[in-house]
C-alpha cells in the first residue's frame, strides 16, 4: 500500500466536516415531488412538514425517504397568495397524504438538512403511496374483522380515557406484560407511574422489543405465547412518542393480526395523541401515552376495591352502630376537653409551621444567592479566560507547539469566543430555572436532616433544583 502523504486521508475536526456538508448542501435549488406528512403550523406562521417518498433504492426493498420542509412567513404568504389564484390555498396542500411538487432550496439547519420551500404547483391531489396505503389497509382489516367495532371508529374517538380504566377484570390484572423498545422512554414511564402504589399489579413483567428488526413480529408472537404461558392478564404494548417515521411498525397488518388473535389481551400506548394507527384499532383499547394506561391500570383496580370495600363496610356499620351508642356518652363528655386541647395545638403547630415554614425559605433565599454568585464567577471566569486566550492566541499556540499562523489564529480566537459565549448562555439559562424543582427526583431522597445540611452548602444550580424537588413535606414555602 502506497503511504506517501499525498494518500494519506485528511484529519479534520467534527466542526470543519459540519462545515463541509454544510457547504456541500446549502442552496442547491431543486424541484422536489413526494407526500406532505405531518404538517403544523407555529406560531410565527411558519409551516413545517415532512415531504416523503416510498421507493426501492439499488435494487432493494422499499424505503421510506423523508426530506424536512420548512415554509417560512414571508413564503408562505406568497404561495397562499398564488394558489389562491389558481382556486386553492396553502392550508389545502400541506396535509396528510397530499402529493406535492414544491421548490425551494436546501439548508442545513442544526447539523440536519432542511428544505426551504418558496414555490408549490396547485395540481396537488390526496393521492400519497403511504396515505393511500394506509387507507387501504384500514379497509381490508376492517373487512377481515367486522366485528372489530374499534376498526371503523373516528380517528379521534380511538384512544381512551384512563379514568375509564382497561377493559380487562382487575382480578387479571395481577400479573402483565409490558413491552416496549430497549430504553424506552414508554417504559420508564409506566415504571415510574406504578412506582410505589397500592392499586397496581402484583407482577409486571417488562420486556424489550427491536421493532426495526426482521425478526420482530416472530419476536411479539412469541412474547404473546410467554404471556400466556406465565398466566399474564394483559399485555401493554408502549413506545413513548418519537418520530412519526418510527410508528410505521404499528402499521403492520401483521402485527394487527397477532393482536386480534393473541389469546392474552392486548392495550396500546405509543405516546402520539394525533396518529392512530392499526395496532391501536386492533387492541382491546389504547391510550395517548403510556403514563395514561398505567393510571387507566390502576382505576380499574380502584374500582373494583371500592366495590368490595362498600359491601363490606355496610356489615361492619351495621356491627359498630351499637356500639357506637354506648360510646357516644363517653365521647360527649370527651369532646369539651379535646377541644381545648386541639385549640392549643392548633396553635403551637401554626406558629411551629409559620417557623419552619420561614426557616425552609430563608435557606432556599440564601441557597439562591449563594448558586447565582458561584454561577456568575464561573462566568466571569469563562468570560476573562476566554479574553486572555482571544488577545494572547499567539502565546498559547507557541506554548503548545503550534505555529500561529493567520488561520490558527482565527480558530483559536472564534474557539475562546464561542466557548465563552457557550458557557454563559448554559449558566444563564441555569439561572433562570433556579427556582424550578428538578423534573426527576432524586434516586435517594433525603431526610430533613439531610436536606437542612445540604441546602447550607449547595454551590450549583443543578444540585439546587434537586433539593427543591424534595423540599421537606411539612410546610411547603412560598417563593418569593
Amino acid at each position: 500500500m502506497n503511504r506517501s502523504s499525498s494518500s494519506r486521508i485528511e484529519t479534520i475536526s467534527a466542526g470543519a466536516l459540519s462545515q463541509k456538508i454544510e457547504d456541500a448542501c446549502s442552496k442547491q435549488q431543486y424541484w422536489v415531488t413526494g407526500e406532505c406528512k405531518d404538517a403544523w403550523k407555529s406560531a410565527k406562521n411558519v409551516w413545517n412538514f415532512d415531504l416523503v417518498t416510498k421507493e426501492s433504492r439499488r435494487g432493494q426493498g422499499e424505503e421510506i425517504f423523508i426530506v424536512p420542509c420548512r415554509i417560512w412567513e414571508s413564503d408562505a404568504s406568497n404561495i397562499d397568495r398564488y394558489l389562491i389564484s389558481q382556486g386553492s390555498e396553502l392550508a389545502a396542500a400541506v396535509v396528510d397524504g397530499m402529493s406535492l411538487k414544491v421548490q425551494g432550496e436546501t439548508s442545513m439547519w442544526g447539523n440536519s438538512l432542511k428544505f426551504n420551500v418558496s414555490r408549490i404547483r396547485p395540481e396537488f391531489s390526496q393521492t400519497g403511496k403511504l396515505y393511500c396505503e394506509a387507507i387501504q389497509r384500514l379497509d381490508d382489516f376492517s373487512a377481515s374483522y367486522p366485528s372489530n367495532p374499534r376498526a371503523v371508529l373516528k380517528p379521534w374517538k380511538v384512544h381512551q380515557n384512563s379514568e375509564q380504566g382497561v377493559p380487562v377484570p382487575a382480578d387479571k390484572l395481577k400479573s402483565i406484560m409490558v413491552i416496549a423498545p430497549e430504553r424506552s422512554q414508554g417504559k420508564n414511564d409506566v415504571r415510574f407511574e406504578m412506582k410505589g402504589k397500592n392499586n397496581r399489579p402484583r407482577t409486571i413483567d417488562y420486556q424489550s422489543i427491536n421493532w426495526h428488526h426482521d425478526g420482530a413480529l416472530a419476536h411479539f408472537g412469541q412474547l404473546i405465547r410467554t404471556a400466556k404461558h406465565k398466566g399474564h392478564g394483559l399485555i401493554v404494548l408502549v413506545r413513548g412518542g418519537g418520530h412519526w417515521a418510527g410508528m410505521q411498525a404499528f402499521e403492520s397488518r401483521e402485527l394487527a393480526d397477532l393482536i386480534m388473535n393473541a389469546d392474552v389481551p392486548v392495550v396500546t400506548a405509543v405516546g402520539h395523541a394525533e396518529d392512530v394507527s392499526l395496532a391501536d384499532r386492533a387492541a382491546v383499547a389504547s391510550y395517548i401515552t403510556p403514563s395514561a394506561v398505567a393510571a387507566a391500570i390502576t382505576a380499574t383496580f380502584r374500582a373494583q376495591k371500592s366495590q368490595a370495600y362498600k359491601a363490606r363496610d355496610e356489615r361492619k356499620a351495621a356491627q359498630t352502630q351499637n356500639t357506637q351508642r354506648q360510646d357516644s356518652r363517653l365521647i360527649a363528655d370527651l369532646q369539651t376537653n379535646i377541644a381545648e386541647a386541639n385549640k392549643t395545638i392548633g396553635t403551637l403547630q401554626r406558629s411551629a409551621t409559620e417557623q419552619e415554614k420561614r426557616h425552609i425559605q430563608t435557606l432556599l433565599d440564601m441557597a439562591r444567592r449563594r448558586v447565582r454568585g458561584y454561577s456568575r464567577l464561573a462566568t466571569a471566569v469563562a468570560v476573562v479566560l476566554a479574553v486572555a486566550i482571544f488577545f494572547g492566541a499567539s502565546g498559547f499556540l507557541e506554548f503548545f507547539g503550534m505555529e500561529p499562523s493567520f488561520r490558527a489564529l482565527l480558530v483559536t480566537r472564534c474557539t475562546a469566543i464561542l466557548a465563552a459565549w457557550f458557557i454563559t448562555w448554559r449558566l444563564e439559562l441555569a439561572r433562570q430555572k433556579i427556582k424550578s424543582p428538578a423534573a426527576r427526583p432524586l434516586r435517594v431522597p433525603p431526610t430533613t436532616a439531610e436536606w437542612m445540611a445540604a441546602i447550607m452548602t449547595v454551590r450549583t444550580v443543578h444540585r439546587l433544583r434537586k433539593l427543591q424537588r424534595h423540599r421537606p413535606a411539612g410546610p411547603e414555602a412560598t417563593d418569593s
